[in-house]
């Protein structure tokens, strides 16, 4: 549960970095 935590955190920095 923890690495899917980090995945989605690492997700949501990628699509921030793509529309930011």
């Amino acid at each position: 549960m923890l690495i899917l935590r980090c995945v989605c955190k690492i997700l949501l920095i990628c699509l921030y970095d793509a529309f930011g």
